[in-house]
């Protein structure tokens, strides 16, 4: 009985030992590679190209790329209307909540 028990003590240590390891190397190949490389964020303007929202939105995704870990490429994107709140529910309703989109808007006054 004892030979038994101990055999099994073995195999489970083994496949603790096994899926601890396993789960480790998988997590640091993971932590290695960024979320961010190879992919495209997407700046959403929600006014007309040429205008000052549109400006500070390609001068944003300009410079932002740098400070992103991976160093994805910032694409702007514009969608006129309603003075931006289609582009709004285009980001908040309809886009993927996978931190590929943002949205720049207008300050309030």
């Amino acid at each position: 009985m004892k030979d038994s028990n101990t055999e099994l003590r073995i195999a489970y240590t083994a496949v603790k030992f096994f899926l601890i390891f396993g789960l480790s190397i998988q997590s640091l190949s993971a932590a290695e590679r960024p979320f961010y490389e190879g992919k495209t964020v997407t700046i959403i303007a929600g006014f007309a190209s040429g205008g000052t929202i549109d400006m500070r939105a390609r001068l944003f995704a300009r410079h932002l790329s740098k400070y992103i870990a991976g160093n994805p490429s910032i694409v702007v994107q514009n969608q006129v209307g309603a003075g931006g709140l289609v582009a709004a529910n285009h980001v908040f309703s309809v886009a993927k909540p996978d931190g590929l989109r943002c949205y720049t808007f207008r300050q309030a006054r």
